[in-house]
């Protein structure tokens, strides 16, 4: 284990152990003996924790709410995320920050991503792309143990970690936004494919699920812009009473032809992309 994470879970806590922790997760289904499980809990769900503490062996959980159990385990309170961030400082240092790009909407993100991440890698940008189907670079798929559209604020860590990109593009789903998921990383720019009925299970009404998507707009970067691929105009008019500011991508004409891209729908995304 490193000697810094050691000296800061005995100085902080009085925790000490002879187990190696050399890794960190959010999810403790499986999790291992080298890993310290970051578990932020909803007070009334404990006994989720506890069915799902049964099924894993961690070497740590820390957890934002006491619980009463026999595993290694500390509750952080209120500096739940302070400790998750000087732990991940710790064990995945991030030299240099990539710029990020955010894409949201209900239809085309994962197709946004991945054809702006292609389009940067042929530009000499090194650049992945992060959502629904994984993550991707210039040669293919990177291993990664998110399972989500967009990553948590430790997954999202590691991959940049582990690929050292540029230039990264990540899915930013509605669900991700009201848990404030992605809060962590500013954007330097961001992209709205459309706004369409979904999700509404979670988010109960469409004025709900536009006002998740909405903040997008607070991860922005100060002068930094969101693009908005709209041809009806639907969105546009909402962000307009809104008052936010956005540039409109207009369609690209092109003459492609290729039975491997179906253009129509994916010329949209293409364009948002360019």
């Amino acid at each position: 284990m490193s000697k810094k994470l050691a000296i800061l879970l005995k100085e902080k806590f009085g925790f000490e152990t002879e187990v190696n922790l050399d890794d960190v997760v959010t999810n403790l289904d499986g999790a291992k003996k080298n890993q310290v499980v970051f578990y932020n809990l909803i007070k009334g769900r404990e006994d989720q924790f506890y069915t799902r503490l049964k099924a894993a062996d961690p070497g740590l959980v820390i957890s934002n709410l006491p619980l009463n159990v026999e595993a290694p385990f500390i509750c952080a309170g209120d500096e739940f995320d302070q400790i998750q961030n000087l732990i991940l400082d710790i064990l995945f240092p991030i030299e240099s920050i990539p710029k990020i790009i955010g894409v949201t909407g209900t239809n085309g993100k994962t197709s946004v991503c991945h054809l702006g991440m292609q389009l940067a890698n042929q530009l000499g940008i090194k650049a992945i792309s992060v959502g629904t189907v994984g993550v991707f670079g210039s040669f293919g798929v990177i291993p990664s143990e998110h399972k989500t559209t967009t990553p948590s604020k430790v997954e999202f860590r590691k991959i940049i970690y582990n690929s050292k990109p540029d230039l990264v593009f990540v899915e930013i789903s509605s669900h991700a936004l009201e848990q404030d998921r992605f809060s962590d990383f500013p954007l330097d720019s961001a992209g709205w494919t459309n706004l369409t009925q979904d999700h509404l299970d979670y988010h109960k009404t469409m004025s709900a699920y536009f006002a998740s998507k909405l903040r997008i707009t607070e991860l922005l970067k100060i002068h930094s812009s969101l693009l908005v691929f709209d041809p009806k105009g639907e969105l546009r008019d909402l962000l307009l009473q809104n008052s936010v500011m956005f540039i409109t991508v207009c369609k690209e004409e092109t003459s492609l032809k290729n039975p491997f891209f179906q253009l129509g729908f994916n010329l949209d995304n293409l364009s948002l992309a360019l």
